[in-house]
């Protein structure tokens, strides 16, 4: 009786956690808005998954108070921008990586608005481009 006591509440508590996600950005939006993000089971990304902001040419706005476990851009030739919206706080647990365009000519920025708050965890970690005229700003 006792273990299957302790075997329900065992359960109950496990019911309710999320299973981490890799949600990867597919155009300009919010980070609030779900039909940005591709990976995270209709939702937006949370304090446990990986976001990926993809090699596309768009921005992805913190709109309201996040966290998430990590945030890449990934590489390539497109210039994606990534944006915290004025008073707004993102916490990333891990490391931050900015990896630099690898092809046509920008800049790849990271903004940070008027009381805006970015905490990294873990490393930040920006990767110039591959010549010249490919940059990663924060």
């Amino acid at each position: 009786m006792a273990c299957a006591a302790a075997l329900l509440v065992f359960s109950i508590n496990s019911a309710g956690e999320a299973q981490a996600a890799t949600c990867t950005s597919t155009g300009t939006g919010n980070w609030s808005s779900p039909s940005i993000w591709s990976g995270c089971g209709g939702g937006v990304p949370g304090a446990a998954d990986t976001v990926v902001i993809a090699n596309l040419n768009h921005t992805v706005t913190v709109d309201t108070n996040r966290s998430a476990s990590a945030v890449t851009f990934t590489a390539g030739g497109n210039y994606s921008n990534f944006t915290l919206a004025n008073g707004v706080t993102l916490n990333v647990t891990n490391t931050m990586t900015v990896n630099g365009a690898t092809g046509g000519s920008g800049t790849r920025r990271v903004t940070v608005g008027v009381n805006a708050v970015l905490n990294v965890g873990g490393d930040l970690v920006m990767n110039g481009g591959s010549n010249n005229n490919r940059d990663t700003e924060l």
